[in-house]
């Protein structure tokens, strides 16, 4: 599978995570198809953790309710979650593992000392088990 991003949707996405000293996260919105998916837009979030926020992420339940809405709304589908890791590889760690839904893109994005380093996207299969998605950045 392919994830396919537009470079203006990473470029808001990366500007406003370079902004915050803990993880940031949100929802990957677009359209999905046998091979690859679309991102279309995104939706960003609060993490709502109660742990050390620089190590953890956590998403409202609500606020899924809200981006799967918003993207049936717009006829696109909730296709995965962004987040960053700080100071750190864009690496599933196996917290992400417990909480990750079969089937979704995970864009990690490492942010070193508050400035964009590297990314990566996964997908868990229904084995449980990360599989890395190609991502291909257009110039759009």
């Amino acid at each position: 599978m392919k994830l396919v991003i537009p470079k203006t949707i990473l470029t808001n996405i990366i500007s406003q995570v370079e902004l915050v000293n803990e993880e940031s996260c949100g929802f990957l919105i677009g359209i999905q198809s046998e091979d690859f998916k679309s991102i279309e837009n995104y939706i960003k979030t609060e993490n709502i953790s109660k742990e050390d926020k620089k190590k953890r992420f956590e998403i409202a339940p609500l606020e899924y309710l809200k981006a799967e809405n918003s993207a049936i709304s717009n006829g696109w589908d909730l296709l995965g979650i962004y987040h960053t890791h700080l100071d750190s590889a864009p690496i599933p760690s196996k917290t992400d593992l417990k909480f990750a839904l079969e089937g979704f893109s995970y864009l990690i994005i490492s942010i070193n000392n508050q400035r964009f380093h590297s990314m990566r996207s996964w997908t868990m299969d229904k084995n449980k088990f990360f599989k890395e998605e190609n991502l291909k950045i257009l110039n759009v």
